[in-house]
Parts: structure tokens; C-alpha cells; sequence
């Protein structure tokens, strides 16, 4: 059994005995990913990634330096092994940067596979296909939006034109059958047809920063896009026509998070929350302010719907340091299920563990994701390689945004805890 270290060093174990049998040294940076390749003549070699820039091949029968693959100035993060259309074996290496590179482990030819994000991953979004498929929309830093194949991992579409970086994402279906993909960059919104990649219209009308987005029934069979900003408004928008139908104003901090929740009477209602401290439930239709959640001392950082097992929608909500709470609309009172965690938590998402539960996962700022039970208890820790920023759930899947790519987890795998 091989180990990385954050000291530049590898060491090979015995798994039964426990004892160690060799440390591997060449690496000047902390090591952050292993995998065996073949080495072409049966037998099998160790690589490693390290933040040093550099890829090492070794021999773990002799602990041998056998091969060095670099590429300066790019930390890698990961390794996998893949297998080319020939029946030939690459080796596949994620960096800091966002490139996805393909080796020859035989040799030091490499390639870099131009889909890849080259910049911190901000944002992800579900978006429905015309064809019955899923597809999942990544929003970084390098200004781009890109549509993925969730299940064959291969690349749709590159949305370009965006000026600044892509803060959030949202799908949003139409009276006429069209999937919409609303995308903030600073303060406009972009709405693409996700079918085609041409861009319908540009919303303008923030004078801050938008920092997320979110589609709302009106009741009348449209679906509007409300989007949040730091300039301390929530707008309402129609994506066909492009009009602007409300502003909700009465927040005292820039506004964070955004999402619909019911009343517990079927009634639809809008939770913006904010830096002031607070989460404020209106009624998107007539634009009244209906409830206030005083948070606590805090910022609220996130807003996630979190169904319970009665069948009923909470609202979870997440604070600067750590905290999370869920509020009930029947009994209109919340409490804290979550009590202050190591690392400012980033994003919120509920997730189901495949066995009727709802799980409450967290992206911390310790570099970690958290899963959660609704009576507070930590089920699981996932350590993750970059700062998380966003979370959202697909089927079974959990996945999360980080600076070097995006993270796939199945939380049903044999082996994960659940509540």
C-alpha cells in the first residue's frame, strides 16, 4: 500500500502487518496524487503528482526512480489511468490551472485536452436536455460556461462572451419548451438556449455584483429568473421577454443566496438571504415581504431547501462561521442542527443517501465537504483538493465546485455512512 504525504514523500506499507517497508524521496512539494501504470512489460509502476510541478514514475519493488514528466509552474492535483481507442494505457493528470493533460507513461509525450476549464471553477448547474438527457453546466473564472455529459464525462458545448468571470448558473424552462441557461458575469445576466449555444438576450439593471440566480414559478405557468445582488436587491425578471417585473428591497447587506421554498399551505414563496444577518421570505407574485428570520449573529452564506422525512420542505440555511439552521414554515421557527464548524461553510445542498434519508451537505472553507444528518450528526468528512464553492446533488451524485475542477461523489458507494 502506497501513501502520499504533505512532506514530498511516499511511503510503501505492508497492509497486514502495518509495517512500513520503504519511503520514496525526490518530490520538493507536497505530494497530492498516486496511481500504478503499466510499465510495458508486465509489471506495474507507481506515479506520482506532486505540487512541485513534476509527475515521478518509480518502481515500488526497488523504490527506483525510473521517469520524470514535468510541467513548471502548474501544481498537479490528480492522476488517473486511461485507456486510448488502441488498447494503449495514458496516464491522466489534472492541475492547479484547470488543464487536463494525457500521457504516454513510456515516454514524456503529453497532450492537453482544450475542454478543460483553465481557471477556478465558480458555479454548477443541472440543465435538461432536448433529448432526455441530463447535463451538467460548469462556470468558472476563465470566463467560460461549459455543458458536460455527466455520465460519459464528455464535453457539449463552450458558452463564450461573457465579460467577467461566471459567479452563478440557472436553468430555466420556458412556456414554449426551451431549456434557458441564465449565467452572472459581474452585473448582467446571460441567457443561452443550451440546445443550440446562441445567446438570447443580456438582463442589465444591477448596479452590483450578481452572486446568484434562481427560476420561480409565478404561478401562471411562466417561470421567471430572480437574481440576487450585492447591491442589496433581488430582481424578477421574465426570461422570454427579457422585462424586468420586480425589485424586492429591504435588506441592509449585500444579498448572498437565493432560492423558492413553500409556506406549508402550497404557497411559493422567495427566501433571499443576506450579509445583514437575516432570511426574508416574500411572495414573488404581489411582492410583499411575508416573514423575517433574524440568523443569529452572521452573515448567511446559503439558502437550500431541505425535505425532511415527513415530507414536508425545510429551509437550511447556512451562516459565515459555520453554523446551519433549518427553519419550518408550519410551526414558523427554526433551530441550529449544525453548530459552529472549523472552516467558514461556502455552499449548502440537500442529498439523498439512496435509502429514503435527506442528507444536508456542506463545502467548507478547511477544504472539505460534510455530510450531515437533520439531527446534526457529521456522518462523513470528504478532505478535497482546492476550495469548495458550490454544491449541488444529481441522482445520487454529489458534486462540488473547487478551484482545480469539479468533484464527483457518489455518496451510495459501498462504504459511505448514512442517517
Amino acid at each position: 500500500m502506497a501513501t502520499a504525504s504533505h512532506d514530498g514523500c511516499i511511503r510503501l506499507w505492508d497492509p497486514i502487518a502495518g509495517t512500513r517497508q520503504r519511503i520514496l524521496e525526490a518530490h520538493s512539494g507536497p505530494v497530492t496524487a498516486l496511481c500504478t501504470v503499466p510499465d510495458g512489460g508486465g509489471g506495474m509502476l507507481l506515479t506520482s503528482a506532486s505540487h512541485d510541478g513534476s509527475i515521478r514514475l518509480w518502481d515500488p519493488v526497488t523504490g527506483i526512480h525510473q521517469r520524470i514528466l514535468e510541467a513548471r509552474n502548474r501544481p498537479f492535483l490528480a492522476l488517473c489511468v486511461v485507456h486510448d481507442e488502441n488498447g494503449g494505457t495514458l496516464l491522466a493528470s489534472a492541475s492547479h490551472d484547470g488543464t487536463v493533460r494525457l500521457w504516454d507513461p513510456t515516454s514524456t509525450a503529453h497532450e492537453d485536452i482544450p475542454d478543460a476549464h483553465t481557471d477556478r471553477v465558480t458555479a454548477l448547474c443541472i440543465v435538461p436536455g432536448t433529448d432526455g438527457r441530463t447535463l451538467l453546466a460548469s462556470a468558472s473564472e476563465d470566463l467560460t460556461v461549459r455543458l458536460w455529459d455527466p455520465a460519459t464525462g464528455a464535453h457539449h458545448r463552450i458558452l463564450e462572451g461573457h465579460s467577467g468571470s461566471v459567479a452563478a448558473l440557472c436553468a430555466v424552462s420556458s412556456i414554449d419548451g426551451q431549456n434557458i441557461l441564465a449565467a452572472a458575469s459581474d452585473r448582467v445576466v446571460h441567457l443561452w438556449d443550451s440546445a443550440t449555444g446562441a445567446r438570447h438576450r443580456i438582463l442589465e439593471g444591477h448596479s452590483g455584483s450578481i452572486v446568484a440566480l434562481c427560476p420561480v414559478p409565478d404561478g401562471s405557468g411562466r417561470t421567471l429568473l430572480a437574481t440576487a445582488s450585492e447591491d442589496l436587491t433581488v430582481r424578477l425578471w421574465d426570461p422570454a421577454t427579457g422585462d424586468s417585473h420586480r425589485i424586492f428591497e429591504s435588506h441592509v447587506g449585500p444579498v448572498a443566496a437565493i432560492c423558492t421554498v413553500s409556506n406549508g399551505e402550497g404557497k411559493r414563496l422567495l427566501a433571499t438571504a443576506s450579509n445583514d444577518g437575516t432570511v426574508r421570505l416574500w411572495d414573488p407574485v404581489s411582492g410583499n415581504l411575508e416573514e423575517v428570520i433574524e440568523a443569529y449573529a452572521g452573515w448567511v452564506q446559503s439558502v437550500y431547501v431541505v425535505p425532511n422525512e415527513n415530507g414536508q420542505s425545510l429551509l437550511g440555511f447556512a451562516l459565515y462561521g459555520g453554523t446551519v439552521a433549518l427553519w419550518d414554515p408550519a410551526s414558523r421557527s427554526h433551530e441550529v442542527v449544525i453548530q459552529p464548524y472549523p472552516g467558514r461553510i461556502r455552499a449548502l445542498c440537500a442529498v439523498s443517501d439512496g435509502k429514503g434519508h435527506t442528507l444536508l451537505a456542506t463545502a467548507s472553507h478547511d477544504r472539505t465537504v460534510g455530510l450531515w444528518g437533520q439531527d446534526g450528526a457529521l456522518l462523513s468528512t470528504i478532505p478535497v483538493y482546492g476550495q469548495p464553492s458550490a454544491l449541488i446533488s444529481m441522482g445520487g451524485l454529489l458534486l462540488a465546485a473547487l478551484d482545480s475542477g469539479v468533484l464527483s461523489v457518489n455518496i451510495n458507494a459501498k462504504g459511505m455512512k448514512s442517517g
